[in-house]
């Protein structure tokens, strides 16, 4: 299967890739950081979803959409979130578990009492997750919905 060409839309300030599985939309204008609640409101009204990672090719996808960017701020929100339930950080996309690969050392930690929403951080080498007030403005991922899929044969 051949991959879609990358597009680079300017005038929406959206970074498109085609990563392996599904198509990776990442906001890149600094006035579009959003908490991590009205990000995931956003990305819905487009008809997209909040960015899900379920493997390191995924993760790796994410890597290269936020470098591409060039922002000094490289933490962006996911759909990761324990709001559910306490402590136990899952994808608010499809209920699946975030993979513990993926965080960085002592993570989640819920610092301050108030770290219940999952984002990509770059800015420590290597990116992996770390939780976050949600109440936080960064960039943030959407995905295309009808993609995250497995493929079904026509």
């Amino acid at each position: 299967m051949q991959l879609p060409k990358i597009v680079y839309p300017a005038a929406y300030n959206w970074l498109q890739s085609p990563p392996a599985q599904n198509k990776l939309i990442l906001k890149t204008c600094l006035k579009d950081q959003l908490n991590w609640h009205l990000a995931f409101q956003d990305c819905e009204a487009r008809g997209l979803q909040m960015a899900t990672v379920n493997d390191r090719n995924e993760h790796y996808d994410l890597k290269m959409a936020v470098i591409k960017t060039n922002t000094v701020e490289d933490w962006t929100w996911v759909a990761g979130t324990d709001l559910p339930i306490f402590r136990n950080f899952s994808w608010i996309t499809n209920g699946r578990p975030v993979p513990f690969w993926l965080w960085y050392p002592q993570e989640p930690n819920n610092n301050g009492g108030n770290e219940r929403c999952l984002h990509y951080r770059n800015s420590l080498g290597e990116p992996k997750w770390n939780d976050l007030d949600c109440n936080r403005q960064l960039f943030y991922a959407c995905e295309d919905k009808q993609t995250t899929c497995a493929t079904a044969v026509a």
